[in-house]
């Protein structure tokens, strides 16, 4: 915790090198004469990285006999707590594919690897995949219906799977890889059944579309290293979408629709 002596708005700072504000926010100076950039952001989504990557530039810049004034960082970053949000689950195969396009939304706020459908409580990843459980991989969507609506997400659901393979993805193969979308209340459970027969009548498949919509049971996280995969694991994530069949698949299908 800090304590300042005094506190300056950026553009009161006397040794600021630039009157625009690029990142920080404030300037607090300790007892012990350490100064601290401040920043200080309520964001509604997801935080922009470029944000963060600028207050980060700005607070270790040097001046011109190449010292750095500045001693050490505080970002402060809180959520909306006013904003509206709504949940969705979708299972489309192996839930590390299934994160990164739900992400990649403006709006959504987090997307959440997980555990549904299954016949036992508080599954872990070894019993789900043996397939005798009944559960199928899951991300659960926390979104703002206010920026993306669930129509959308309904869209890149779609977009991201085979919907004619019955219990299997790909590469792969079981009941846990099942496609299936888990809608809470009636609205999501109308909007689910019509997205599905918009689809069957487009002609984009050849074969039926097995994917199931069912009303959604309890949700189980996953374990946190299957958690935002795709950015811890980034590499093994590109060889394994590859190998797979699922980029060349969804590249294929959907082309530049």
């Amino acid at each position: 915790m800090y304590h300042f002596k005094k506190v300056w708005m950026w553009e009161d700072w006397p040794h600021r090198w630039q009157l625009q504000d690029k990142g920080i926010d404030l300037i607090g100076e300790t007892f012990d004469g350490k100064f601290v950039a401040i920043q200080a952001k309520c964001y509604k989504s997801k935080v922009p990285t470029k944000e963060i990557e600028s207050f980060i530039s700005e607070s270790t810049r040097t001046n011109n006999e190449g010292i750095q004034i500045i001693d050490e960082m505080l970002l402060i970053i809180t959520s909306d707590m006013s904003q509206n949000t709504e949940k969705a689950y979708f299972a489309g195969g192996c839930f590390w594919c299934m994160e990164p396009p739900f992400e990649a939304l403006d709006g959504v706020i987090e997307a959440t690897s997980g555990y549904m459908g299954g016949t036992i409580e508080n599954p872990t990843y070894e019993q789900v995949v043996t397939g005798k459980t009944g559960h199928a991989e899951v991300v659960e969507i926390l979104y703002d219906p206010n920026i993306v609506s669930y129509e959308e997400l309904l869209e890149v659901f779609w977009r991201n799977i085979d919907p004619t393979s019955l219990n299997y993805q790909f590469a792969d193969v079981g009941s846990q890889y099942r496609t299936e979308i888990f809608t809470i209340g009636d609205e999501q459970n109308d909007l689910a059944k019509k997205s599905k027969e918009v689809l069957e009548n487009s002609g984009k498949f050849s074969k039926p579309i097995v994917t199931v919509i069912s009303e959604a049971p309890e949700f189980y996280i996953a374990e946190e290293y299957h958690q935002d995969f795709y950015k811890k694991q980034s590499a093994r994530y590109q060889i394994y979408a590859e190998a797979s069949g699922r980029k060349g698949f969804l590249e294929e299908t959907w082309g530049e629709d």
